[in-house]
Protein backbone atom coordinates (compact mmCIF):
# COMPACT_ATOMS: atom_id res chain seq x y z
CA UNK A 1 0.00 0.00 0.00
CA UNK A 2 0.81 3.36 -0.22
CA UNK A 3 0.76 5.64 2.57
CA UNK A 4 1.23 5.21 6.57
CA UNK A 5 1.18 1.53 8.22
CA UNK A 6 -0.16 1.56 11.46
CA UNK A 7 0.35 -1.95 12.75
CA UNK A 8 -1.47 -1.52 16.18
CA UNK A 9 0.90 -4.58 17.42
CA UNK A 10 4.27 -6.21 17.00
CA UNK A 11 4.87 -7.62 13.68
CA UNK A 12 7.32 -9.67 11.81
CA UNK A 13 8.21 -6.58 9.61
CA UNK A 14 8.08 -3.59 7.42
CA UNK A 15 9.78 -2.08 4.39
CA UNK A 16 9.72 0.49 2.26
CA UNK A 17 11.07 1.52 -1.24
CA UNK A 18 10.42 4.15 -4.26
CA UNK A 19 8.24 1.89 -5.94
CA UNK A 20 5.43 -0.75 -5.15
CA UNK A 21 7.28 -3.55 -6.76
CA UNK A 22 10.87 -2.89 -4.85
CA UNK A 23 8.41 -2.68 -1.93
CA UNK A 24 6.66 -6.27 -2.94
CA UNK A 25 10.42 -7.55 -3.26
CA UNK A 26 11.32 -6.73 0.25
CA UNK A 27 7.98 -7.84 1.73
CA UNK A 28 8.56 -11.57 -0.57
CA UNK A 29 11.75 -11.90 1.38
CA UNK A 30 10.07 -11.16 5.25
CA UNK A 31 7.17 -13.42 3.99
CA UNK A 32 9.47 -16.65 3.01
CA UNK A 33 11.47 -16.25 6.64
CA UNK A 34 13.83 -13.22 5.80
CA UNK A 35 14.37 -10.03 8.08
CA UNK A 36 14.53 -6.48 7.71
CA UNK A 37 18.40 -6.78 6.76
CA UNK A 38 16.94 -9.46 3.55
CA UNK A 39 13.58 -7.05 2.63
CA UNK A 40 15.92 -4.48 2.61
CA UNK A 41 18.57 -5.54 -0.29
CA UNK A 42 16.00 -7.27 -2.14
CA UNK A 43 14.00 -4.01 -2.44
CA UNK A 44 17.45 -1.72 -3.57
CA UNK A 45 17.96 -4.82 -6.14
CA UNK A 46 14.70 -4.33 -7.59
CA UNK A 47 14.97 -0.78 -7.79
CA UNK A 48 18.38 -0.86 -9.73
CA UNK A 49 15.81 -2.48 -12.63
CA UNK A 50 12.64 0.11 -12.00
CA UNK A 51 15.20 3.63 -11.63
CA UNK A 52 18.35 2.19 -13.29
CA UNK A 53 19.35 5.81 -13.69
CA UNK A 54 19.51 6.25 -10.12
CA UNK A 55 21.12 3.50 -8.45
CA UNK A 56 22.61 0.61 -9.81
CA UNK A 57 25.64 -1.88 -9.53
CA UNK A 58 28.24 0.42 -10.88
CA UNK A 59 26.80 2.88 -8.08
CA UNK A 60 27.80 3.45 -4.61
CA UNK A 61 25.78 1.90 -0.69
CA UNK A 62 25.83 3.87 2.23
CA UNK A 63 23.18 2.28 5.05
CA UNK A 64 22.74 3.22 8.84
CA UNK A 65 21.56 -0.36 10.73
CA UNK A 66 20.95 -1.76 14.14
CA UNK A 67 20.93 -5.68 14.49
CA UNK A 68 18.41 -7.12 16.98
CA UNK A 69 18.79 -3.78 19.29
CA UNK A 70 21.89 -3.52 18.89
CA UNK A 71 24.42 -0.43 18.75
CA UNK A 72 23.31 1.61 15.66
CA UNK A 73 26.44 1.22 12.94
CA UNK A 74 27.30 2.82 9.46
CA UNK A 75 28.10 1.19 6.60
CA UNK A 76 29.68 3.03 3.97
CA UNK A 77 30.91 1.26 0.61
CA UNK A 78 31.43 4.16 -1.80
CA UNK A 79 34.53 4.13 -4.54
CA UNK A 80 37.52 6.04 -4.08
CA UNK A 81 39.35 8.14 -6.45
CA UNK A 82 40.52 6.50 -9.93
CA UNK A 83 44.16 5.30 -9.26
CA UNK A 84 45.15 7.06 -12.43
CA UNK A 85 44.54 10.45 -10.67
CA UNK A 86 48.04 9.84 -9.25
CA UNK A 87 49.68 10.01 -12.18
CA UNK A 88 47.96 13.34 -13.08
CA UNK A 89 44.95 12.16 -14.73
CA UNK A 90 41.94 14.46 -14.39
CA UNK A 91 38.48 14.02 -13.62
CA UNK A 92 35.25 15.59 -15.73
CA UNK A 93 31.75 15.96 -14.59
CA UNK A 94 30.11 13.27 -16.42
CA UNK A 95 31.55 11.40 -19.31
CA UNK A 96 34.32 8.29 -19.35
CA UNK A 97 36.79 9.93 -17.10
CA UNK A 98 34.08 10.70 -14.49
CA UNK A 99 33.44 7.21 -13.43
CA UNK A 100 34.97 5.75 -9.91
CA UNK A 101 35.37 2.37 -8.64
CA UNK A 102 32.20 0.37 -7.38
CA UNK A 103 30.87 0.48 -4.06
CA UNK A 104 27.14 -1.14 -4.66
CA UNK A 105 28.29 -4.78 -5.16
CA UNK A 106 29.98 -5.37 -1.88
CA UNK A 107 28.14 -2.60 -0.20
CA UNK A 108 24.82 -4.72 -1.09
CA UNK A 109 26.65 -8.16 0.37
CA UNK A 110 27.78 -6.87 3.33
CA UNK A 111 24.21 -6.27 4.25
CA UNK A 112 23.07 -9.66 3.22
CA UNK A 113 25.38 -10.80 5.05
CA UNK A 114 23.55 -9.84 8.22
CA UNK A 115 20.46 -11.44 6.62
CA UNK A 116 18.55 -15.61 7.19
CA UNK A 117 18.53 -15.78 2.78
CA UNK A 118 21.18 -16.92 0.36
CA UNK A 119 22.38 -13.67 -2.06
CA UNK A 120 20.92 -15.79 -5.28
CA UNK A 121 17.23 -15.34 -3.30
CA UNK A 122 17.29 -12.01 -2.82
CA UNK A 123 18.31 -10.99 -6.40
CA UNK A 124 15.57 -13.54 -7.86
CA UNK A 125 12.76 -10.81 -8.07
CA UNK A 126 15.00 -8.30 -10.09
CA UNK A 127 16.79 -10.75 -11.86
CA UNK A 128 13.08 -11.83 -13.18
CA UNK A 129 11.54 -8.39 -13.34
CA UNK A 130 15.00 -7.19 -15.78
CA UNK A 131 14.75 -10.56 -18.02
CA UNK A 132 10.90 -10.18 -18.47
CA UNK A 133 10.38 -6.03 -18.65
CA UNK A 134 9.00 -3.75 -16.11
CA UNK A 135 7.32 0.01 -17.07
CA UNK A 136 8.47 3.03 -17.13
CA UNK A 137 7.42 4.87 -13.97
CA UNK A 138 6.76 8.62 -14.48
CA UNK A 139 10.07 9.54 -12.40
CA UNK A 140 12.29 7.45 -14.50
CA UNK A 141 10.71 9.12 -18.04
CA UNK A 142 11.45 12.40 -16.52
CA UNK A 143 14.90 11.53 -15.28
CA UNK A 144 15.72 10.16 -18.96
CA UNK A 145 14.24 13.44 -20.90
CA UNK A 146 16.35 15.67 -18.81
CA UNK A 147 19.51 12.78 -19.94
CA UNK A 148 19.25 12.47 -23.42
CA UNK A 149 21.78 14.94 -24.60
CA UNK A 150 24.19 12.75 -21.93
CA UNK A 151 23.40 9.38 -22.79
CA UNK A 152 23.56 10.39 -27.01
CA UNK A 153 26.69 11.90 -25.97
CA UNK A 154 28.39 8.74 -25.02
CA UNK A 155 26.15 5.74 -26.60
CA UNK A 156 24.69 4.22 -29.87
CA UNK A 157 22.19 2.32 -29.30
CA UNK A 158 20.51 2.13 -25.99
CA UNK A 159 17.08 0.70 -24.21
CA UNK A 160 17.08 3.88 -22.16
CA UNK A 161 16.24 5.37 -25.48
CA UNK A 162 14.14 2.72 -27.36
CA UNK A 163 14.51 3.40 -30.85
CA UNK A 164 16.53 6.42 -30.15
CA UNK A 165 13.71 8.68 -28.61
CA UNK A 166 12.53 8.83 -25.39
CA UNK A 167 10.19 6.27 -23.57
CA UNK A 168 6.59 7.19 -22.57
CA UNK A 169 4.97 6.55 -19.13
CA UNK A 170 3.70 2.71 -19.01
CA UNK A 171 6.23 1.53 -21.65
CA UNK A 172 7.90 -1.65 -21.37
CA UNK A 173 11.74 -1.40 -20.63
CA UNK A 174 13.50 -4.83 -20.71
CA UNK A 175 16.95 -5.08 -19.74
CA UNK A 176 18.01 -8.81 -20.40
CA UNK A 177 22.02 -7.79 -19.89
CA UNK A 178 21.20 -6.26 -16.51
CA UNK A 179 19.09 -9.37 -15.85
CA UNK A 180 22.54 -11.36 -16.65
CA UNK A 181 24.79 -9.32 -14.81
CA UNK A 182 21.92 -9.42 -11.33
CA UNK A 183 22.41 -13.23 -11.67
CA UNK A 184 26.00 -13.40 -11.64
CA UNK A 185 25.90 -10.48 -8.65
CA UNK A 186 23.92 -13.58 -7.25
CA UNK A 187 26.80 -15.97 -7.13
CA UNK A 188 29.83 -13.52 -6.83
CA UNK A 189 28.45 -11.06 -4.33
CA UNK A 190 30.92 -8.47 -3.90
CA UNK A 191 33.58 -9.82 -5.92
CA UNK A 192 31.11 -8.87 -9.11
CA UNK A 193 33.45 -6.76 -11.26
CA UNK A 194 37.00 -8.92 -10.12
CA UNK A 195 36.65 -11.27 -13.15
CA UNK A 196 35.37 -11.16 -16.33
CA UNK A 197 32.30 -8.77 -15.73
CA UNK A 198 34.77 -5.99 -14.80
CA UNK A 199 36.87 -6.77 -18.01
CA UNK A 200 33.88 -5.92 -19.78
CA UNK A 201 33.17 -2.72 -18.51
CA UNK A 202 37.32 -1.77 -18.15
CA UNK A 203 37.04 -2.76 -22.27
CA UNK A 204 34.33 -0.49 -22.80
CA UNK A 205 35.35 2.36 -20.56
CA UNK A 206 38.99 2.52 -22.42
CA UNK A 207 37.42 2.90 -25.93
CA UNK A 208 35.50 5.79 -24.84
CA UNK A 209 39.09 6.94 -23.31
CA UNK A 210 38.26 6.38 -19.69
CA UNK A 211 40.68 5.97 -17.16
CA UNK A 212 39.42 3.37 -14.46
CA UNK A 213 41.98 0.49 -14.41
CA UNK A 214 41.82 -3.13 -12.25
CA UNK A 215 42.77 -2.23 -9.47
CA UNK A 216 39.97 0.17 -8.86
CA UNK A 217 37.78 -3.00 -9.54
CA UNK A 218 39.22 -5.20 -6.88
CA UNK A 219 39.86 -2.41 -3.94
CA UNK A 220 37.83 -3.23 -1.22
CA UNK A 221 35.84 -0.55 -0.16
CA UNK A 222 32.83 -1.51 2.10
CA UNK A 223 33.41 0.31 5.74
CA UNK A 224 31.19 -0.80 8.80
CA UNK A 225 31.51 2.31 11.81
CA UNK A 226 30.15 3.55 14.32
CA UNK A 227 27.81 6.34 13.41
CA UNK A 228 27.87 10.04 14.60
CA UNK A 229 25.57 11.05 16.75
CA UNK A 230 24.04 14.00 18.55
CA UNK A 231 22.33 14.47 21.82
CA UNK A 232 19.64 16.48 20.90
CA UNK A 233 18.36 19.98 22.46
CA UNK A 234 15.28 19.17 24.25
CA UNK A 235 15.89 15.32 24.96
CA UNK A 236 16.62 12.59 22.30
CA UNK A 237 19.07 11.82 20.10
CA UNK A 238 19.87 11.85 16.12
CA UNK A 239 22.42 9.10 14.73
CA UNK A 240 23.62 9.65 11.47
CA UNK A 241 25.93 8.27 9.09
CA UNK A 242 29.24 9.93 9.06
CA UNK A 243 31.59 12.38 7.18
CA UNK A 244 31.93 12.29 3.75
CA UNK A 245 28.33 11.64 4.02
CA UNK A 246 25.58 14.63 4.24
CA UNK A 247 24.52 13.21 7.41
CA UNK A 248 26.29 15.63 9.70
CA UNK A 249 24.76 17.89 7.45
CA UNK A 250 21.39 16.63 9.11
CA UNK A 251 22.27 16.95 12.52
CA UNK A 252 24.18 19.94 13.01
CA UNK A 253 21.26 21.76 11.17
CA UNK A 254 18.28 19.81 13.23
CA UNK A 255 20.38 21.50 16.49
CA UNK A 256 20.61 24.58 15.17
CA UNK A 257 16.93 24.40 14.58
CA UNK A 258 15.58 22.79 17.80
CA UNK A 259 18.10 25.79 19.77
CA UNK A 260 15.93 28.05 18.11
CA UNK A 261 17.29 28.96 14.31
CA UNK A 262 15.31 28.81 11.66
CA UNK A 263 15.52 26.12 9.15
CA UNK A 264 16.94 27.69 6.07
CA UNK A 265 19.63 29.90 8.11
CA UNK A 266 20.48 26.49 10.13
CA UNK A 267 20.80 24.66 7.21
CA UNK A 268 23.01 27.08 5.16
CA UNK A 269 25.31 27.57 8.76
CA UNK A 270 25.84 23.53 8.63
CA UNK A 271 26.73 23.15 5.06
CA UNK A 272 29.34 25.88 5.41
CA UNK A 273 30.85 24.00 8.54
CA UNK A 274 30.97 20.85 5.95
CA UNK A 275 32.59 22.29 3.71
CA UNK A 276 32.57 19.82 0.44
CA UNK A 277 32.89 22.06 -2.29
CA UNK A 278 30.79 19.70 -4.54
CA UNK A 279 27.20 18.45 -4.48
CA UNK A 280 24.38 13.02 -5.82
CA UNK A 281 20.81 10.32 -7.99
CA UNK A 282 19.93 8.50 -5.30
CA UNK A 283 17.21 5.85 -4.13
CA UNK A 284 16.26 4.69 -0.87
CA UNK A 285 14.62 1.57 0.95
CA UNK A 286 13.89 1.48 4.76
CA UNK A 287 13.36 -1.91 6.74
CA UNK A 288 12.60 -3.48 10.15
CA UNK A 289 11.56 -6.29 12.07
CA UNK A 290 9.90 -7.64 15.08
CA UNK A 291 13.58 -9.20 15.89
CA UNK A 292 14.96 -5.53 16.52
CA UNK A 293 16.46 -5.37 13.07
CA UNK A 294 16.80 -1.72 11.40
CA UNK A 295 17.62 -0.65 8.45
CA UNK A 296 18.40 2.46 6.06
CA UNK A 297 19.61 1.97 2.54
CA UNK A 298 20.73 4.43 -0.03
CA UNK A 299 21.59 3.58 -2.59
CA UNK A 300 23.20 5.93 -5.67
CA UNK A 301 25.26 6.23 -9.33
CA UNK A 302 25.49 9.92 -8.28
CA UNK A 303 24.08 12.03 -10.46
CA UNK A 304 20.10 10.75 -10.75
CA UNK A 305 20.30 11.90 -14.38
CA UNK A 306 22.12 8.49 -15.14
CA UNK A 307 25.38 9.08 -13.37
CA UNK A 308 28.00 9.14 -15.85
CA UNK A 309 25.74 9.23 -18.67
CA UNK A 310 28.05 5.48 -19.45
CA UNK A 311 26.21 2.57 -20.35
CA UNK A 312 27.78 -0.63 -20.93
CA UNK A 313 26.04 -2.40 -23.52
CA UNK A 314 26.47 -5.95 -22.62
CA UNK A 315 24.73 -5.23 -18.94
CA UNK A 316 22.91 -2.80 -19.60
CA UNK A 317 24.66 -1.04 -16.91
CA UNK A 318 24.98 2.48 -16.07
CA UNK A 319 28.13 3.74 -14.55
CA UNK A 320 28.31 6.28 -11.69
CA UNK A 321 30.06 9.58 -11.87
CA UNK A 322 30.76 9.93 -7.69
CA UNK A 323 34.31 10.97 -8.45
CA UNK A 324 33.64 13.66 -11.04
CA UNK A 325 30.61 14.76 -8.83
CA UNK A 326 31.78 14.28 -5.61
CA UNK A 327 35.23 15.44 -5.57
CA UNK A 328 35.20 19.28 -5.29
CA UNK A 329 37.61 19.58 -8.52
CA UNK A 330 38.53 22.74 -8.05
CA UNK A 331 39.77 22.33 -4.64
CA UNK A 332 43.06 23.39 -3.48
CA UNK A 333 45.89 20.63 -2.73
CA UNK A 334 45.65 20.08 1.00
CA UNK A 335 41.92 20.07 0.88
CA UNK A 336 40.25 17.14 2.19
CA UNK A 337 37.63 16.60 -0.52
CA UNK A 338 40.39 17.68 -3.37
CA UNK A 339 40.29 14.55 -5.99
CA UNK A 340 42.77 12.02 -4.98
CA UNK A 341 43.42 8.02 -5.39
CA UNK A 342 43.14 7.34 -2.12
CA UNK A 343 40.20 9.56 -0.91
CA UNK A 344 36.50 8.61 -0.87
CA UNK A 345 34.66 11.58 -2.36
CA UNK A 346 32.01 13.40 -0.24
CA UNK A 347 28.64 12.45 -0.95
CA UNK A 348 25.05 13.72 -0.44
CA UNK A 349 23.70 9.96 0.58
CA UNK A 350 23.11 10.04 4.65
CA UNK A 351 20.53 7.92 6.69
CA UNK A 352 19.56 8.61 9.88
CA UNK A 353 17.74 7.25 13.36
CA UNK A 354 15.84 9.42 15.69
CA UNK A 355 15.89 7.86 19.14
CA UNK A 356 13.38 9.83 21.77
CA UNK A 357 12.03 8.60 24.75
CA UNK A 358 8.73 6.77 23.15
CA UNK A 359 9.95 6.38 19.70
CA UNK A 360 12.65 5.10 17.46
CA UNK A 361 12.50 6.39 13.98
CA UNK A 362 14.68 5.46 10.60
CA UNK A 363 14.93 7.18 7.53
CA UNK A 364 16.28 8.87 4.32
CA UNK A 365 15.47 10.40 1.25
CA UNK A 366 16.63 10.89 -2.35
CA UNK A 367 17.35 14.39 -3.16
CA UNK A 368 21.28 15.44 -3.89
CA UNK A 369 22.03 18.71 -2.15
CA UNK A 370 18.44 18.40 -0.66
CA UNK A 371 19.06 15.20 1.64
CA UNK A 372 20.06 16.74 4.52
CA UNK A 373 17.00 19.49 4.20
CA UNK A 374 14.98 17.34 3.43
CA UNK A 375 15.48 14.97 6.28
CA UNK A 376 16.35 17.79 8.47
CA UNK A 377 12.93 18.86 8.17
CA UNK A 378 11.25 15.56 8.23
CA UNK A 379 13.17 15.32 12.11
CA UNK A 380 12.37 18.43 13.47
CA UNK A 381 8.74 17.62 12.67
CA UNK A 382 8.98 14.12 14.10
CA UNK A 383 10.48 16.20 17.08
CA UNK A 384 7.34 18.44 17.49
CA UNK A 385 5.23 15.92 17.75
CA UNK A 386 3.70 14.65 14.66
CA UNK A 387 4.28 11.29 13.34
CA UNK A 388 6.26 9.67 11.04
CA UNK A 389 3.30 9.79 7.75
CA UNK A 390 2.29 13.62 9.28
CA UNK A 391 6.22 14.90 9.07
CA UNK A 392 6.69 13.64 5.77
CA UNK A 393 2.85 15.32 4.42
CA UNK A 394 3.88 18.32 5.80
CA UNK A 395 4.86 21.37 3.27
CA UNK A 396 8.87 21.22 2.43
CA UNK A 397 11.42 23.56 0.82
CA UNK A 398 14.23 22.70 -0.86
CA UNK A 399 17.56 24.55 -2.07
CA UNK A 400 17.95 25.68 -5.81
CA UNK A 401 20.98 25.60 -7.78
CA UNK A 402 21.52 29.25 -7.70
CA UNK A 403 21.47 29.08 -3.41
CA UNK A 404 17.89 30.44 -3.16
CA UNK A 405 15.01 28.33 -1.79
CA UNK A 406 12.47 27.14 -3.33
CA UNK A 407 9.17 26.97 -1.45
CA UNK A 408 6.11 24.29 -2.03
CA UNK A 409 3.05 26.74 -2.36
CA UNK A 410 1.45 26.45 1.14
CA UNK A 411 4.14 26.51 3.18
CA UNK A 412 3.72 28.67 5.59
CA UNK A 413 6.93 30.24 6.01
CA UNK A 414 7.36 30.96 2.27
CA UNK A 415 6.92 34.68 1.60
CA UNK A 416 5.06 35.90 -1.82
CA UNK A 417 7.91 36.78 -3.32
CA UNK A 418 9.72 33.87 -3.27
CA UNK A 419 10.09 31.29 -5.57
CA UNK A 420 7.34 28.28 -5.32
CA UNK A 421 6.33 25.21 -6.66
CA UNK A 422 2.94 23.78 -6.16
CA UNK A 423 1.66 21.69 -3.07
CA UNK A 424 3.47 18.86 -2.65
CA UNK A 425 5.58 19.40 -6.03
CA UNK A 426 9.46 18.71 -5.00
CA UNK A 427 10.94 15.58 -5.47
CA UNK A 428 11.66 14.65 -2.34
CA UNK A 429 10.77 10.22 -1.59
CA UNK A 430 11.17 10.33 2.23
CA UNK A 431 10.70 7.27 4.02
CA UNK A 432 10.47 6.10 7.52
CA UNK A 433 9.48 3.59 10.40
CA UNK A 434 8.54 4.31 13.96
CA UNK A 435 8.42 1.73 16.13
CA UNK A 436 6.92 1.99 19.61
CA UNK A 437 9.58 1.22 22.27
CA UNK A 438 6.95 -0.27 25.08
CA UNK A 439 4.56 -1.73 22.55
CA UNK A 440 6.86 -2.58 19.35
CA UNK A 441 4.62 -1.64 16.96
CA UNK A 442 5.12 0.26 13.48
CA UNK A 443 4.20 3.11 12.51
CA UNK A 444 5.32 4.14 8.61
CA UNK A 445 5.49 7.24 6.46
CA UNK A 446 5.98 7.44 2.91
CA UNK A 447 5.94 10.38 0.35
CA UNK A 448 3.37 11.14 -1.63
CA UNK A 449 5.21 13.27 -3.53
CA UNK A 450 6.62 10.71 -5.85
CA UNK A 451 5.20 7.80 -5.05
CA UNK A 452 7.08 5.71 -2.33
CA UNK A 453 5.49 3.10 -1.43
CA UNK A 454 5.17 0.84 2.10
CA UNK A 455 4.04 -2.98 2.79
CA UNK A 456 3.80 -4.55 6.39
CA UNK A 457 4.35 -8.15 6.99
CA UNK A 458 2.17 -9.43 10.49
CA UNK A 459 2.91 -11.17 12.56
CA UNK A 460 2.73 -15.25 11.81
Amino acid sequence: MNGPVNSGAPAEGVVTAAVDAAADAGAAMLAAGGNAFDAAVAAACAETVWLPMKCGLAGDVVALFSRAGGPTRALLSIGRGPLALGAGTRLARTGPLSVGGFGAPEGYARLAGLGQLPLDRLVAPAVAMARDGVRWVDQAVRLTAESRDLIARHNDVTPYLPGGGLPVPGEALRLPGLADLLERFGRTGGALFHGEAGDVVLAHLRGLGGMLQRDDLVRAVACEMPCARVDLPGGGILEVTPAPTHGPIHADALARVLSGAAEVEAIRAARAGFDARAGGGTSVVTAADGAGNRVVLVHSNSFPQYGSGVVVPEFDLILNNRPGRGFALDAPAGHWNAPDPLSVPATTLNAWHLGRREMDVWGGTPGGENQAVWNMQVTAALMGGHDPQQAIDLPKWRLTSDGGIAWEADHAARDPADEAVEARGLRSALQAIGIDRRTGAFTIGVDPRTGAAARFNPAR
